[in-house]
């Protein structure tokens, strides 16, 4: 038993041992004496004594307490849940909180409350919803000059804006924090927001800076004895350690984390058996109070007769405790092998799920290979057979369309391999615009009617859509998941036909592709839609493809709010049906999507008058985009790396610039820098393969920092 918790276990004892209070003013007070250990015990990391307290007191409150005081151990025990890693019960509870605060018009207290939803969803990896919640609880303290309670929201607003890589945000709020932190003298704030701080120039690449950071905010945890923050900034120092290439420091700093993080379990567990000890002194001390009374009620018998009466009392009691001793045992035995039963079940369930996780990814590997190997071959083929002159001059064009055809069907691959991964990271986001549903559903039936008939099937579009039918709807993703669809049908059909049906029905489009092809069974079926995964193995072999068509419409589907069901039968062909729910229908078109019509639909024989600077260390790209822009009638200035684009710049004044990001001798990002001290105020463009959301947002920030800051 651990010495500093002897006081409180005592104290605890007792109030076990004492009667339950028939006055209710003592209960009461019974009740917040409760409360107030549970708030010691909590403060000293004692977390499972203090959930006791808690419960305690909540029961007397229930019954003897008012409203404030119900509501006010209810938020104590959903703030204790969060540190016990409980968030959807803390949630719940604090949302319960939330609404009876409300109900009484406890402002602050709302306040207060959701800011901890706000931790507990960050805690949980649900960062959207607890940046609403922070911002909820930092507008009304901010508004109210509560500044002790700003300063926790504003260090929870930069740690989410962190994990959700919005490092800009981050910073801002957390510069805020520890100035505000370091005025009202909130130390474990401003160390938490200098932590906060380094890490974010430890992201963007300055070590020094987030060195100097970390080592400032050890020395404010260490002063007030911290050690959570110490122990996660030592993870933080052998990063940096790594980058200032100090191995061996980096790993003296990873060792003493792992062990700071090994004694935090090793603590957790000695309160568990603390609590062990605790439960039993009480249950011994509940014992010799039971013996007491016994006595008492005996003493004023016979000495003889008492000491009998005694005698049996403690017979049986022992012969009770021996009963109750070899039941709890054999009730242990059974609970622990319950618990060992279902913990083999989940490993062997676990193991099994990883096998097949593993098998199927195995499947897809091999048909990607497959995938990609056979146009890419062709692509290859193909230039080499041009390259040595095995094609007359009549012929060059249609070689050249096979390698433009195979070469699409490879970026069509990668394209969705990249819309599954953006999904997957939850960073896919729709492009909703007005769209008239007969510009698709046309573009639809010129596409597969020439397909269907060069199998020698008839495909059929039905529907009895008014004209115009302009709706809110991501137009590229819809057409993506009918395409895949009806490309399935048709390619698992040999004979017969294949329709599309569209219908309407309580605001929701119901697309309807069913044909006469192969069909499934109810075991292909249910594996439809899995990823990396067709009806069975043969079908990739049979009729190719990767497996990843039907499970990433799917998930389009679901983003948009949809859903995709199908329905088949083992060689009488399938109907897939998908719904989508749509808002307003709009009357027309708005100017501004008409005018993107017309400049869609302008003549490539348009021509422009202008110079560009143009660069890129890629020869071949850059051979490509010139010929492109002189076709337009645009004068271009090459540059390969960007020291030889900022000469050019200087010395020819282009109206416009398209510049490489990664470059010898000097990048994209040096080059732009340059060109911004020199003065250069023409538009500079980004010419690059980097387009992942953070790199876009890096690259705006060097041109539109104001813009930024105030998003």
């Amino acid at each position: 038993m651990s010495k500093h918790c002897q006081p409180t276990k005592a104290l605890w004892i007792f109030l076990n041992t004492t009667h339950t209070p028939f006055s209710p003013e003592i209960a009461i007070k019974q009740a917040n004496l409760l409360n107030n250990i549970a708030l010691v015990q909590t403060a000293k990391g004692d977390s499972f004594s203090a959930l006791n307290a808690y419960q305690e007191a909540d029961s007397l409150y229930q019954r003897f307490g008012d409203e404030v005081d119900k509501i006010d151990v209810r938020y104590n025990l959903a703030v204790l849940y969060i540190s016990l890693r409980r968030y959807d019960i803390a949630i719940s509870m604090l949302k319960d909180v939330i609404t009876r605060r409300q109900a009484i018009k406890d402002e602050q207290g709302v306040a207060k409350a959701s800011g901890d939803i706000g931790v507990a969803y960050k805690y949980s990896g649900q960062y959207k919803k607890a940046e609403q919640y922070a911002f909820d609880a930092l507008n009304y303290f901010n508004e109210h000059g509560i500044q002790f309670d700003s300063v926790g929201q504003l260090h929870n607003i930069a740690e989410i804006s962190y994990e959700l890589s919005a490092m800009e945000k981050a910073f801002t709020y957390a510069s805020q924090g520890a100035e505000l932190s370091k005025k009202i003298g909130h130390q474990m704030a401003y160390a938490g927001c200098l932590q906060t701080t380094a890490k974010v120039f430890y992201y963007r690449g300055n070590i020094k800076q987030s060195r100097e950071y970390v080592e400032l905010s050890n020395s404010i945890a260490n002063e007030m004895g911290f050690q959570r923050l110490l122990t996660e900034n030592l993870g933080l120092m052998s990063l940096i350690f790594a980058a200032e290439k100090k191995p061996v420091d980096a790993l003296k700093s990873q060792l003493k984390y792992q062990k700071f993080r090994l004694k935090l379990s090793n603590d957790t567990l000695n309160e568990q058996l603390a609590q062990f000890e605790s439960d039993q002194l009480t249950r011994q001390v509940k014992n010799l109070q039971q013996s007491k009374k016994l006595q008492q009620l005996e003493s004023t018998q016979d000495a003889q007769f008492r000491q009998f009466i005694v005698l049996g009392v403690a017979f049986l009691l022992v012969v009770l405790f021996l009963i109750y001793r070899r039941y709890l045992e054999r009730h242990l035995t059974k609970e622990l092998e319950n618990r060992v039963k279902q913990r083999t079940e989940a490993l062997e369930f676990l193991t099994k799920e990883l096998q097949d996780a593993n098998m199927i990814k195995s499947q897809f590997l091999a048909n990607m290979s497959h995938e990609i190997r056979t146009p890419l071959t062709a692509v290859l083929g193909q230039a080499e057979a041009i390259i040595h002159g095995d094609f007359d001059d009549d012929s060059i064009v249609k070689e050249v369309a096979i390698i433009h055809s195979n070469s699409l069907h490879l970026l069509q691959l990668i394209n969705d391999i990249l819309d599954l991964s953006k999904i997957e990271a939850n960073k896919f986001e729709l492009d909703n615009r007005q769209q008239n549903l007969h510009d698709i559903v046309n573009k639809l039936s010129d596409m597969f009617v020439e397909q269907a008939q060069r199998k020698h099937l008839s495909f059929t579009i039905t529907h009895q859509l008014p004209r115009p039918f302009i709706i809110d709807v991501d137009g590229l993703r819809l057409k993506q998941i009918l395409i895949n669809l009806c490309s399935n049908a048709i390619k698992f059909t040999s004979e017969g036909w294949v329709s599309l049906d569209i219908a309407i029905i309580n605001k929701t489009l119901l697309f309807t592709i069913t044909d006469t092809g192969i069909g499934m069974s109810e075991e292909q079926m249910s594996k439809v839609f899995n990823i990396f995964t067709q009806g069975d193995n043969s079908i990739s072999r049979r009729f190719s493809g990767s497996g990843l068509g039907l499970f990433l419409s799917e998930q389009l589907a679901k983003v948009m709010s949809g859903s995709i069901s199908v329905s088949s039968q083992l060689n009488h062909g399938s109907t897939f049906v998908l719904k989508l729910p749509f808002g307003e229908i709009y009357p027309a078109l708005t100017h501004c999507q008409e005018d993107e019509e017309a400049l869609l639909h302008t003549s490539n024989e348009t021509q422009y008058v202008g110079t560009i600077l143009l660069a890129d260390d890629h020869d071949d790209n850059r051979r490509l985009i010139a010929r492109l822009l002189i076709r337009l009638g645009l004068d271009v200035i090459e540059a390969c790396n960007g020291m030889e684009a900022v000469e050019l710049c200087i010395k020819h004044r282009p109206s416009l610039i398209l510049l490489d990001i990664q470059m010898p001798k000097m990048d994209g990002i040096e080059a732009l820098v340059k060109l911004k001290e020199l003065g250069c105020n023409q538009p500079i463009y980004a010419l690059t393969a980097n387009a992942m959301s953070h790199e876009i947002a890096q690259y705006l920030a060097l041109v539109l920092p104001g813009i930024l800051k105030s998003q």
